[in-house]
């Protein structure tokens, strides 16, 4: 991956963050099957309805050496980043060109940093965990637009806008949000259970991406 982004921060280029590892981006893990057994009865009845993921783990591993500045320090200036109040962080990953390849958004589930080498150098492992991985990526691009889905769903859903706002326990109806940070686009992230769902985007929002496993 090109470029890694944690809540709009290059990790390379601001914090001078080399990627060591990533992992956990693949398919989800299935839970396991729901297995009733009765007495009297041979084997067990499985409960077949539509199959349920777990939710992502992702581990990042980081390198930081003492380049233009102290590597501890740097380390501990990334760090204040993973823990925001109230909410998940967005980390999203970009190719070589520039063209996002996962949105996600994460909790922050441990960190483990190594002791300095020769004062120069030290390493960090951090598991992001993400809650809600079943999820439709919308892209809205444009300084201080705004963006708006019509939806229909037996359940809720929920939508993070991609600027640190949610909302959740999202029903039936037209939901619409204006954003004010200034920034040219934003990925919408739609999370939940999709059977029955449909969603509208209003035009200047797009599908970007569909991740069902």
């Amino acid at each position: 991956m090109e470029t890694i982004k944690i809540d709009g921060h290059d990790i390379t280029a601001e914090y001078k963050a080399h990627v060591s590892k990533l992992e956990g981006l693949q398919a989800l893990p299935v839970r396991p099957l729901r297995r009733t057994t009765w007495e009297g009865v041979h084997g067990t009845h499985i409960h077949r309805e539509a199959r349920r993921f777990d939710s992502r783990k992702i581990t990042l591993e980081l390198t930081f050496r003492a380049e233009s500045s102290d590597a501890r320090t740097r380390a501990a200036s990334l760090r204040a980043l993973l823990y925001p109040t109230g909410r998940p962080l967005r980390l999203e990953l970009y190719n070589a060109n520039g063209e996002a390849e996962g949105v996600y958004d994460v909790d922050t589930e441990s960190e483990t940093l190594t002791d300095i080498i020769y004062e120069e150098m030290l390493t960090t492992q951090i598991v992001f965990v993400e809650a809600e991985p079943i999820k439709n990526i919308y892209a809205r691009p444009g300084i201080n637009a705004t963006a708006q889905f019509t939806i229909t769903t037996p359940g809720v859903l929920t939508i993070s806008w991609g600027d640190g706002s949610y909302s959740e326990d999202v029903a039936t109806g037209t939901h619409t949000h204006t954003y004010t940070d200034g920034k040219d686009g934003h990925f919408i992230i739609v999370s939940g259970n999709f059977e029955n769902v449909t969603i509208a985007p209003t035009t200047g929002t797009t599908l970007y991406k569909t991740i069902r496993q």
